[in-house]
């Protein structure tokens, strides 16, 4: 009983101080592998290719949209043109068309204002969109590249020396937290007592 109590408590503190541990080497955002690895700068991101591949997607989509609007707007004009209406049901179909005009007509004004300003927005970045849009070798030569000097390199490789201590310290901790259950678990504290006992009452 005292024996799961301590290994209970141990084991608290000891699963505290890792979360604790693993919150702040979260917080970095840094992995010993590539802490001082430059060559992960000659790489597009994985976050920038996903981009890309739905800034290509949309433009698809876009096209093929435009495309549906205009094969629509021809057949209409074919089916416009070849039928005989009746007055009366002429002058009704004018007045619907008329009432979905000046609905369309509205809708037509807002988007046209949230055209504007897409069309401004887009005229800032239209070299990044032209960049992303483009072919994937361009994109990674306009990428930045870190220039260090010999400073930053012993920085980094100071920072990585430290990341192999904590990954130590990690290690060490596990391997200690294992010995303790071992050694809890071997000690056979309850023959000592029943010996000990015995002992008091002679």
């Amino acid at each position: 009983e005292e024996k799961a109590k301590l290994l209970r408590d141990i084991m608290a503190k000891i699963e505290s101080k890792n979360e604790t541990l693993e919150q702040f080497m979260d917080s970095l955002g840094l992995e010993l592998e590539s802490v001082d690895n430059l060559e992960l700068y000659s790489h597009l991101p994985p976050v920038l290719m996903e981009k890309c591949a739905a800034l290509s997607a949309s433009l698809r989509d876009i096209r093929g949209v435009l495309d549906e609007d205009e094969a629509g707007l021809r057949a209409l004009q074919e089916a416009g043109g070849a039928a005989e209406v009746h007055p009366a049901a002429q002058a009704q179909a004018l007045a619907e068309i008329r009432r979905d005009l000046d609905k369309y007509a509205e809708a037509h004004e807002k988007a046209s204002f949230t055209n504007t300003e897409l069309h401004r927005a887009m005229n800032l970045h239209i070299s990044n969109l032209r960049l992303l849009g483009g072919p994937l070798d361009s994109l990674r030569d306009a990428l930045p590249r870190p220039q260090l000097n010999e400073e930053e390199v012993a920085g980094l490789q100071c920072m990585k020396r430290i990341l192999g201590k904590v990954q130590e310290m990690r290690d060490q901790r596990g391997s200690l937290e294992k010995q303790l259950r071992d050694l809890i678990q071997q000690d056979d504290i309850t023959s000592s007592l029943v010996t000990t006992e015995r002992a008091d009452m002679k």
